[in-house]
């Protein structure tokens, strides 16, 4: 099981982590994960909103480079996966659009054809994987009770005709593999909310409430971590909850660990292995304790 990797820019940048643990979850479970040579930006959300063209370009250069691998793409973020998927999807069905990009992609050495799929990370563990190839490689299950919130971030689950996670008011693929681990995914209100990352440059004091609101409702439903799948996501939920803390005087302290963390923990793998040392709320360092092997 073979994949194109592209990391896009925010998580080679400032979220390590994310892609460590990525790489660990992907290898015990048999899918190689193999870089995209020569890759830049998805174009989303900036040059999406001033140059279509322009989007559309930097999109298909990266789908015309899979393509010359013969590989499907994997895409970890959110926002790249949304931007490209809407580009392949356009390009596919726009036969004037697709040859003019062609034309301008010819002075690469490269064309664009429509014959790869693009996914998330998420469906690549929860369609390709299965869970039932990923339950056989998680040894050591978290204490029963434990009880942990799924964080989905707004470009997995719209637009839902395109993304095809299931009901995008009630989404349940990510909550289905924390279950495995033996962690409960437990329904909050923040759940599906927006974290505010969009804003966050030129709007904080909105990104901050968003995020106060989502972490709070994490705090009244007692969960002891949030999981996310997004680099963006978890940036205003793990970083930002410092601010919150400073501008509210609140000390909620709850983790936020990527997804393939969660699960790279329970197939037995260190914090430092995963990059989980990297994450802003440090409490995150002992959520091992949570592990049986540890009674």
């Amino acid at each position: 099981m073979k994949y194109a990797l592209f990391l896009g820019c925010t998580i080679p940048e400032k979220m390590n982590g994310y892609e460590t643990s990525s790489r660990v979850v992907a290898r015990e479970l048999g899918v190689e994960l193999i870089d995209l040579p020569n890759s830049g930006c998805c174009g989303s959300p900036i040059v999406r909103s001033m140059d279509e063209q322009y989007w559309t370009l930097l999109s298909a250069r990266i789908l015309a480079t899979a393509e010359e691998m013969g590989l499907d793409l994997c895409c970890l973020c959110n926002g790249c996966v949304g931007s490209i998927m809407h580009a392949n999807e356009y390009l596919k069905k726009d036969k004037i659009a697709r040859e003019r990009i062609n034309d301008i992609l010819s002075d690469f050495d490269l064309e664009y054809k429509g014959t790869l799929e693009v996914k998330h990370l998420l469906k690549i563990l929860y369609e390709d994987v299965g869970l039932s190839r990923i339950k056989e490689h998680l040894e050591i299950p978290f204490k029963d009770g434990l009880k942990i919130g799924a964080y989905y971030g707004c470009h997995m689950l719209r637009p839902s005709e395109l993304t095809h996670h299931g009901d995008p008011e009630r989404p349940t693929h990510m909550d289905e593999i924390i279950n495995l681990t033996g962690a409960i995914a437990s329904d909050y209100e923040g759940k599906i909310s927006c974290c505010g990352a969009p804003v966050l440059s030129n709007a904080p004091e909105i990104a901050w409430r968003l995020t106060h609101r989502i972490i709070s409702t994490a705090h009244d439903a007692d969960l002891k971590g949030l999981i996310t799948i997004c680099p963006f996501c978890s940036l205003s939920l793990d970083l930002n909850q410092i601010k919150v803390k400073e501008l509210w005087e609140l000390d909620y302290d709850i983790p936020v660990l990527h997804l393939p963390q969660l699960l790279g923990l329970s197939m037995g793998y260190g914090v430092r292995e995963l990059g989980i040392f990297e994450n802003r709320i440090k409490s995150a360092m002992k959520f091992p304790r949570f592990l049986l092997k540890n009674e």
